[in-house]
């Protein structure tokens, strides 16, 4: 995460002092990459505390948000909000009716400042759902709306836009025996605009959504075996479906999205290839569905490659870092590699350990998943 400034904010979690496990740990770079501050959070548990999302705050710092072992209470949200200097501003912490396993997975803020978490949360039955919920620029709670299905539900992705419009996307299970793609969308004082379903013959999920210049809805996931894309305008309105799927047909799936300033969508995730390995693809589509292109990382161990990581910059170029397996004596390390705009060309990824390695061709993409004739909006 950069600001204006060309400044870098990271977070991940970090083993801490003996019987304290994994603390959040954010930490600040210069432009030129000086350490500039590191902050720890270890929450009241002790135990685990996990890090997974993170975006610029209000007061030109930086907010962070995860999951942390609280006193009795499971796994409970924790935000954080420091300022510029690292000074911690405020955390808070939310442990849902169910008192057990309560997981942020995205971020967002708004032009005003307002804060916007979502997550998983134990209900009071038992069964996960989704928890969305909002914190004013001082860390005061302004609203928490929880959500669900037939059964449980499990929000993995958050967008919100300058006015406050809160779409949540992840899976949910249908009351069939299967699962299904669950977006929510609320607006900034917390009132539901709408819900819609995404059904799968072999199930489907939502991993992570973006929002469109004029508020399209872009969600990303799985259906079946193949990756998927689902576009719906800003009231839950479908535009279009697509999925791609590789060689194996085994599993692809789609784990992040941007939106570039063209109005083209951007997905990058797993999609296994024809030696049952996955590879890490990248595919751009225009804003009518069309498939621009499709490119596809194979490191060089020819075996496990995982995104992590998607941006998108002014110029349209397209950033994907994530985990690779090398070759011998460096087995593993990270990778990150870009793609041009105009070409769909690759410059060649670096790795932390030096190497660097081309691509290979990509896959073509399945027809789209039949329509969402079953999708209900409220």
């Amino acid at each position: 995460m950069a600001d204006a400034a060309g400044n870098i904010y990271v977070t991940g979690p970090s083993w801490g002092a003996a019987g304290s496990h994994e603390d959040y740990a954010t930490a600040k770079y210069g432009p030129d990459g000086a350490l500039l501050w590191v902050q720890r959070y270890d929450g009241p548990g002790h135990a685990q505390d996990i890090p997974t999302a993170i975006a610029l705050g209000p007061a030109g710092g930086v907010v962070v948000t995860g999951s942390s072992g609280g006193a009795g209470s499971g796994d409970d949200f924790a935000t954080l909000a420091y300022a510029p200097d690292g000074t911690l501003l405020w955390s808070q912490r939310y442990d849902g009716p169910g008192h057990a396993r309560d997981r942020a997975f995205g971020l967002g803020t708004d032009a005003v400042g307002n804060i916007y978490v979502g997550g998983e949360s134990t209900g009071s039955d038992g069964r996960l759902e989704y928890a969305t919920l909002s914190y004013a620029p001082d860390g005061r709670l302004r609203w928490v709306q929880r959500a669900s299905g037939p059964g449980s539900a499990a929000a993995r992705g958050l967008a919100v836009d300058p006015a406050g419009m809160v779409v949540a996307t992840g899976v949910s299970d249908n009351g069939h025996g299967g699962t299904d793609v669950l977006t929510v969308s609320y607006d900034a004082a917390g009132a539901k605009r709408w819900e819609q379903r995404y059904p799968a013959a072999e199930g489907a999920s939502g991993n992570d959504v973006a929002l469109g210049p004029n508020g399209e809805v872009y969600v990303v996931g799985s259906a079946g075996f193949a990756a998927l894309v689902l576009a719906d305008d800003r009231d839950g309105r479908e535009r279009w479906v697509q999925t791609y799927a590789g060689a194996s047909h085994k599993s692809d799936q789609f784990v992040r999205v941007a939106v570039d300033p063209r109005g083209n969508v951007v997905a990058t995730g797993t999609s296994w290839d024809d030696a049952a390995q996955p590879d890490i693809v990248a595919a751009q589509y225009a804003p009518d569905g069309t498939l621009r292109w499709a490119q596809r990382y194979d490191g060089e161990g020819h075996a496990d490659d995982f995104p992590r990581a998607l941006a998108v910059d002014p110029d349209g170029a397209i950033y994907v870092a994530g985990a690779s397996i090398g070759r011998a004596p460096q087995p593993s390390g990270l990778t990150s590699f870009r793609y041009d705009y105009a070409t769909s060309s690759t410059t060649p990824p670096a790795r932390s350990s030096g190497r660097s390695a081309g691509t290979v061709p990509g896959s073509t993409p399945t027809s789209p998943w039949p329509s969402r004739s079953t999708r209900r909006a409220t």
